[in-house]
């Protein structure tokens, strides 16, 4: 209950027979009277205080509910943040329980906001040009699971109940668990087929699934976007690396779909501004991979592994002699090899 909470919001449809849309004190008022209700059905009065003064209150719902915002951003909470001070304190704050105001500017100023410069460089596609570039691994997970939500549901339920028994076998599932999956996979088999409101051209959908999702997808969606665009994503990779989540409808921009494709039009969409556009698109030359938003608008992507040392880790592209002194190593190189050439 608490997750659709934090999950709802005016631009999506709600899960019944319209396909109402919601304003954003009718979703607060709602969340609170379930909530409510909830906590005096079973008795639970402190639960109730609790909930009410720090979380379903007004002046707390602004801090956490994503439909206290026009738009629905990318993050949630502050993920990135902590990201970033965790991965400070194990990279050059180990040695310091406690560290000082000042030599917290220094590490800030020497340390991180070159490899941050760096990583922009690398994601803008301004380092190592002329040679391909991976993705990103928010967009390797996209394609995963955008490829799990195109195939059929005997063939996932299938795999499903293939990976339970083979666990059973291994004893990494107990009976008692094996049973209770395969009967979960059983009941899914006769469930009859909701019916959801499904909008491709502003890529929403009232189904639980797109409400709760990571990226707005659902298998709705994905399914009629394969089947309008000729099952073109699941073997394209530049439509992943292009692939970006707006903050408003449409949510996603499709060759084929939403604009003509890039053999058609030689371009590809950059992200809406706001609400008040007129849907207009800056382009990028076909030339220039489109790279990903991160730093496009104040966007933000989803945060990286805490266990990362450095961007430069995630790509097999880039080696560690490349850095600050660069361009110094590449001077003395040059002038090692005219000394050479000169003896």
């Amino acid at each position: 209950m608490w997750r659709l909470h934090l999950h709802q919001h005016p631009q999506i449809p709600l899960n019944d027979t319209k396909g109402t849309y919601r304003t954003a004190e009718q979703i607060h008022q709602q969340a609170t009277q379930d909530v409510y209700q909830y906590c005096r059905k079973h008795g639970l009065v402190q639960v109730w205080a609790y909930l009410w003064n720090r979380w379903y209150t007004p002046k707390q719902w602004i801090l956490w509910a994503r439909a206290s915002c026009d738009a629905i951003p990318r993050t949630k909470t502050t993920m990135m943040v902590e990201s970033t001070w965790a991965q400070m304190k194990r990279r050059d704050l180990h040695q310091f329980n406690r560290p000082r105001l000042d030599l917290l500017t220094h590490v800030v100023l020497v340390n991180l906001l070159p490899r941050v410069r760096q990583k922009m460089e690398y994601i803008q596609k301004k380092r190592r040009k002329g040679r391909p570039h991976p993705l990103a691994k928010w967009q390797e997970t996209l394609k995963r699971d955008w490829q799990e939500m195109s195939k059929p549901d005997e063939w996932r339920l299938m795999l499903k109940e293939l990976v339970c028994r083979k666990k059973g076998v291994s004893g990494q599932l107990k009976p008692q668990e094996k049973e209770e999956r395969l009967t979960n996979i059983e009941a899914e088999k006769v469930r009859p087929k909701g019916s959801y409101h499904t909008n491709i051209d502003n890529m929403t959908c009232s189904c639980p699934s797109f409400t709760l999702s990571r990226w707005l997808l659902c298998k709705h969606l994905v399914r009629q976007v394969n089947e309008k665009t000729g099952n073109a994503p699941l073997n394209n990779l530049p439509f992943f690396c292009a692939l970006r989540r707006n903050h408003y409808p449409p949510f996603y921009i499709i060759p084929g779909v939403h604009m003509a494709t890039p053999a058609e039009a030689g371009a590809c969409p950059i992200d809406f501004e706001g609400p008040g556009d007129i849907q207009e698109t800056r382009t990028q030359e076909r030339q220039v991979s489109p790279v990903t938003s991160q730093f496009d608008h104040g966007n933000k992507s989803e945060p990286e592994d805490s266990e990362d040392r450095g961007f430069e880790r995630s790509s097999p592209f880039c080696s560690e002699d490349e850095g600050e002194n660069s361009e110094r190593v590449s001077s003395d190189l040059i002038s090692l090899i005219s000394l050479i050439c000169q003896n």
